[in-house]
């Protein structure tokens, strides 16, 4: 997806960083508050005085007003507040960019109401990582799967990456930045017994998306001896906010718990 170019005071910004926020959406407009862990690299790129930031859409570069709550540099504590903005019934991703040297203040004035949480995760895709490949014709069970004891909660990670459209860019081209074109912008899953959801296997927010290509999702409970079905539904975004694809992935979850004997 393109990178910010950000215009203040008739000067325009490229900043050096960007991470994935992902909302907890509830396909209404809602204000936001995305709370800025202390040891996040954020601190490492912003300025003393918070200014040189900025959120855009899930495009990544349309911009988003919001104000800051509570900046402190030398305590590294920020919540950063958006106002009025829909997103999807599920999980869908924005963006925090920083290191734009120089740039004067670009946050507003906002009235925040029963802000909703939006998430800076700072973690890295960890096994179990499926390609969100698409099943062979015909099968009638999914060829990806995990597996998982009763008790556990585990983390499942897709990787969409390989099958997002890429930008087609010059060869050598210094001003490219990222060469996505498209990007997952929502998620929402459930998982399955036969035709039967099973709501205490999901957590309906803890879907992250991670650089606009992982998907990171928890699966927990299940009964054991029993194999479950997880179905990921995500929607890509293109430039300009056009509303992409959507992709539909499944892997099975066979839960077993394991007794010496």
């Amino acid at each position: 997806m393109s990178w910010a170019r950000v215009t203040r005071s008739g000067t325009t910004y490229i900043p050096l960083a960007r991470w994935s926020i992902s909302l907890d959406g509830n396909g209404a407009p809602a204000d936001y508050q995305i709370v800025v862990p202390s040891d996040h690299p954020f601190w490492d790129t912003i300025d003393s005085n918070g200014y040189e930031l900025q959120v855009c859409d899930s495009d990544g570069y349309t911009v988003i007003s919001y104000q800051l709550s509570g900046f402190s540099y030398s305590t590294k504590t920020l919540a950063i507040q958006i106002d009025n903005y829909t997103a999807v019934a599920g999980v869908q991703q924005i963006w925090l960019y920083a290191g734009m040297t120089g740039a004067p203040t670009g946050a507003s004035v906002l009235t925040i109401t029963s802000a909703r949480s939006g998430y800076l995760d700072q973690s890295a895709p960890a096994l179990p990582v499926l390609l969100a490949a698409p099943e062979r014709p015909g099968d009638t069970s999914a060829a990806q799967r995990v597996s998982k004891q009763a008790a556990e909660e585990i983390w499942v990670t897709l990787d969409f990456g390989p099958i997002l459209v890429q930008k087609m860019v010059p060869t050598g081209d210094s001003t490219r930045k990222f060469a996505a074109w498209e990007e997952v912008k929502t998620v929402v899953y459930a998982v399955y017994d036969d035709a039967s959801a099973q709501a205490a296997m999901v957590d309906a927010t803890s879907p992250r998306i991670l650089e606009g290509r992982f998907v990171r999702l928890l699966i927990k409970a299940g009964t054991t001896a029993t194999n479950y079905t997880a179905r990921v539904t995500v929607g890509t975004t293109y430039p300009d906010n056009q509303t992409g694809r959507t992709l539909v992935r499944s892997f099975q979850v066979n839960v077993y718990t394991v007794v010496e004997g």
